[in-house]
């Protein structure tokens, strides 16, 4: 099923497409009409023509390549255009006019603009002019959250190259990283809050917020910047738990075992793992390592060692793209309370700026 909603003020076309299906897949877009263009014809070999019924269908074949839709109310013709540009104007003819796709630049846009359904939304991150599929979460903590790291179950691997990391990988319906790249470009301007979240076996959840993260630039290898105030519940050893498992101190490895019940503060250990952990496990600051680049501070290359891209110190006390199978291999998803990955069903990572 499909719903549209059309609204035109002063030659802007605002349209919402939403598609309905098994998976809640929501396309927002508007359009700026370009009068400049209005009853003029394009070059034929530049476009993909088709019949419509009405403007809003012929909106609805504007897809991922599109970033220029004509439409003639008189003949319903339809063409699509990668652009329109003013040498590929033809020649004239009566009730052709051209609309301008506009993409929302964040999920924080989408939901500033009212939707309020979490779900996959195409967008177009600031500076980049590829469109980008992103499941966005319209309901925890505020809602308007941009998912920049998913991970739902094992299928997907996230032990990649380094162009892997820089463009983004996955699928927006499961498991995905967006890409260092695009992280970059939602916040070198300005900071963005940080929301983590770590799902138990049992589907009970752990949760951090940072009030600012950023990356720097491919050049500094997306260098990691977190400061201000952090809150959550991801702060420690919960209640009850019993631990015995290799954890990493710096290069090497001890065998690191807690028995018994824990309550109160973890201080040094507990809460706040990027910045706060072991001396050599304190990510913030740290540039990106993958496989085929080693930016990390350990005498061979983290990534390598623990099977996934990240910021590595020498490694780290925090690693959310571990190797989820066997999960016992996952080591240290976000120590403590984490120390390998058996208890671990799904990870999180959004921004909202």
């Amino acid at each position: 099923m499909k719903t549209y909603v059309v609204r035109g003020v002063l030659g802007i076309l605002s349209l919402s497409v939403v598609w309905t299906s098994s998976y809640a897949n929501m396309l927002s877009r508007h359009y700026t009409l370009r009068r400049s263009f209005n009853n003029k014809v394009f070059n034929t070999n530049n476009n993909m023509g088709y019949t419509a019924k009405s403007l809003i269908k012929c909106s609805a074949k504007c897809e991922e390549d599109c970033d220029c839709l004509g439409f003639n109310s008189r003949t319903k013709k339809c063409h699509i255009f990668k652009a329109c540009l003013a040498e590929d104007v033809t020649g004239d003819e009566l009730a052709w006019k051209y609309y301008i796709p506009e993409y929302p630049e964040d999920c924080q846009e989408l939901f500033g603009g009212g939707e309020t359904t979490s779900g996959v939304y195409t967008i177009r991150p600031p500076g980049d002019r590829r469109l980008v599929t992103v499941y966005c979460d319209m309901a925890t903590s505020g809602g308007g959250w941009t998912v920049i790291q998913n991970r739902v179950n094992g299928t997907m691997n996230f032990n990649r190259s380094w162009e892997e990391y820089r463009t983004g990988f996955g699928d927006a319906f499961t498991s995905y990283w967006i890409g260092n790249a695009i992280i970059h470009q939602f916040t070198k301007e300005s900071s963005a809050s940080l929301y983590i979240s770590v799902t138990n076996v049992d589907g009970t959840s752990l949760y951090i917020i940072y009030d600012n993260f950023s990356i720097l630039g491919e050049g500094n290898q997306y260098s990691l910047n977190i400061t201000g105030a952090y809150s959550g519940s991801l702060d420690g050893i919960p209640q009850g738990r019993i631990q015995d498992h290799w954890v990493s101190v710096g290069s090497e490895f001890i065998r690191w075992n807690i028995a018994g019940a824990y309550s109160g503060s973890m201080g040094q250990c507990g809460g706040d793992s990027i910045r706060n952990a072991t001396v050599r496990g304190i990510i913030n600051g740290m540039k990106f390592t993958t496989y085929d680049q080693d930016n990390d501070y350990y005498t061979k290359n983290c990534a390598i060692r623990w099977g996934g891209g990240w910021w590595f110190n020498d490694c780290t006390d925090v690693f959310l793209n571990g190797l989820y199978n066997p999960p016992e291999n996952w080591l240290q998803p976000w120590y403590p309370p984490y120390m390998d990955g058996k208890d671990v069903a799904r990870t999180k990572m959004m921004i909202r700026r």
